[in-house]
C-alpha cells in the first residue's frame, strides 16, 4: 500500500460538482483554506488558480475541499481531468482545515502555457479582511 496522497479541490471536483465521482473513494478531512494567500482565481465555466510569480492585484488564499487517498489510479484519473502538465501543473502547499488541522496537500494550479487561457479574463475579487478566493 503506498501512502497517502492529500489534494486540495477547489472546483468541479468539489462535493455537488460535476468532477466529485473522479475522487472515488477518497476521503474528505473536510473544508479547508490555503495558508498561502498569493493566489488569484479566475472562473471561465470552471475555476483556474495561478500562482504565477508575477501575479498581482486580486491575490488571496483559496476556500475547498480537503481528500486523502492512497489510490494510484484515482490519482492519475486526476491528472488526467485537469490536464497534467499541459493546462494545470501540481504544487504543494500548506492549507488548513475549518477546525484548525494543518496539513500538507497538492494543489492544481494553472501551468505556465495556460497563460495565455487567461489573459483576457479578469482575476476573482478576494472576499472579506481575510483575502479569501472562493468557487460555488
Amino acid at each position: 500500500m503506498s501512502e497517502p496522497t492529500r489534494i486540495f479541490v477547489y472546483g468541479t471536483l468539489k462535493k455537488k460538482h460535476g468532477n466529485h465521482g473522479v475522487l472515488g473513494n477518497s476521503v474528505f478531512l473536510g473544508e479547508a483554506v490555503t495558508v498561502n494567500k498569493e493566489f488569484n482565481m479566475y472562473d471561465g465555466g470552471f475555476p483556474f488558480v495561478s500562482d504565477f510569480k508575477n501575479d498581482v492585484g486580486n491575490l488571496g488564499s483559496i476556500v475547498g475541499e480537503l481528500y486523502e487517498t492512497d489510490r494510484k489510479d484515482i490519482l492519475a484519473n486526476l491528472d488526467r481531468l485537469e490536464g497534467v502538465p499541459y493546462l494545470y501543473v501540481k504544487r504543494e502547499v500548506d492549507v488548513t482545515t475549518m477546525d484548525g488541522i494543518s496539513y500538507i496537500a497538492t494543489i492544481y494550479v494553472a501551468s505556465e502555457g495556460s497563460n495565455n487561457r487567461l489573459k483576457d479574463r479578469e482575476a476573482m475579487e478576494p472576499k472579506g479582511r481575510a483575502k479569501l478566493l472562493e468557487w460555488k
